[in-house]
């Protein structure tokens, strides 16, 4: 399973019609990746889970403590 937009612009803070700068980020923080046919970039989900990235799913932890 891949990322979804949503979730690569999460990670790297970058919105998805900025494909040479997701590209970048990406390369330099050591997530592998390829392009579909339209230049965007695929991330496999599994590459992303496995390293020490942050998650991306939201921490509300911080509720509890209000």
């Amino acid at each position: 399973m891949f990322l979804t937009p949503e979730e690569i612009q999460r990670l790297t803070g970058y919105e998805p019609n900025q494909r040479v700068r997701i590209g970048r980020w990406l390369t330099e923080n050591g997530y592998p990746f390829t392009t579909n046919r339209l230049g965007d970039p695929v991330v496999r989900r599994s590459d992303v889970e496995s390293s020490n990235a942050p998650s991306l799913e939201p921490n509300l932890e911080w509720l509890k403590s209000a």
